[in-house]
């Protein structure tokens, strides 16, 4: 049987070749910088912000992949200092098996305040304000607010209720945004679940809320 060959026309491929090269040249790929921010973390001083949420933080940092104004405000009902809070973090950080250079974590410790506040209370949340707009001010955070609910599930609707109470919810210029985040367990069941949503759609709009499992990256 004979083999019937066929030849590339290769004046066709030559064409697509510089079309491609010609894409490329006018979009050309770029890295995508993260925009600067102010992660408030409710709930700081507890077991999920210092085994899981910093020590992310701080990787993340080290390798040059957060933002340069990114400030970190830890919420809790704890007393205690600015400096206590960093210390306990650091801890953390090496407990977790990561090595820390002094030079990166002064850096790193800089972009770190620590809010003492109840989850019920509207005073607590409008120091938080004073703190966010200060930030704005003077770090360059742009009124970019990232809540992070690392609390107990109990406490999820108190602290929503009470940043939609305090105006946090929604950004306090033109550019900002404000984002929630918030840990699972997400109710106890479908009611709760349900129940839940309800809650937080009362303050913010669903493209403004994030639901993590942090177990599904490992």
């Amino acid at each position: 049987m004979a083999v019937v060959t066929t030849s590339i026309d290769e004046d066709i491929w030559q064409d697509v070749w510089d079309e491609e090269r010609s894409w490329r040249e006018e979009k050309p790929e770029t890295e995508q910088t993260p925009d600067p921010f102010a992660l408030v973390i409710f709930g700081a001083t507890g077991d999920l912000a210092h085994r899981k949420l910093i020590p992310s933080l701080f990787n993340l940092f080290q390798s040059k992949l957060l933002p340069g104004k990114m400030e970190i405000v830890g919420f809790g009902r704890s007393e205690r200092s600015d400096e206590e809070f960093r210390e306990g973090l650091r801890q953390a950080i090496q407990d977790a098996g990561t090595r820390v250079q002094e030079r990166v974590w002064d850096e790193f410790a800089r972009h770190i305040i620590y809010l003492r506040g109840n989850y019920d209370d509207p005073k607590s949340f409008e120091a938080l304000g004073e703190t966010l707009d200060r930030l704005d001010r003077e770090a360059g955070t742009e009124n970019h607010h990232l809540f992070y609910l690392a609390t107990p599930p109990n406490v999820y609707a108190d602290v929503v209720a009470q940043l939609g109470k305090a105006e946090l919810e929604k950004p306090r210029q033109e550019g900002g945004w404000s984002r929630l985040v918030v840990e699972k367990p997400f109710g106890r069941d479908l009611e709760t679940a349900q129940r839940l949503d309800h809650c937080v759609h009362e303050a913010f709009d669903e493209a403004q809320v994030y639901r993590i499992d942090h177990y599904l990256g490992k």
